[in-house]
């Protein structure tokens, strides 16, 4: 006789901010940014009225000081052994590039 035993996944103890690695790479995207002259601003909410979800939080998002407006987003998370984004991050990634237009730039950690 077999058992089926329920597994129950626990979510990321460290919350929606990732944990110390993703959040080390979120500060390399920052630094970076801002060197460059725009603001920063991370967990930037966009609409994602066609998308899996209703919304999506970029990780990061470049700002042109002088217009306000967004001219750089940044997604970082896991990739697959073969470096590619893994399934969960290309949905977000998808999500936000159709409702903004613009391409997400992908950073593995």
């Amino acid at each position: 006789m077999t058992h089926s035993a329920t597994v129950r996944r626990i979510g990321n103890p460290y919350g929606k901010l990732g944990g110390p690695a993703h959040q080390s790479k979120v500060q390399n995207v920052v630094s970076d940014i801002e060197n460059r002259g725009f603001k920063s601003q991370t967990e930037f909410k966009i609409d994602t009225p066609d998308g899996v979800k209703l919304y999506r939080f970029a990780d990061v998002v470049a700002i042109d000081i002088f217009t306000g407006l967004f001219v750089e987003i940044h997604q970082v998370g896991v990739s697959t052994k073969k470096g590619l984004p893994v399934s969960r991050e290309k949905k977000a990634i998808r999500d936000i590039e159709i409702a903004t237009g613009q391409r997400v730039i992908y950073h593995s950690y």
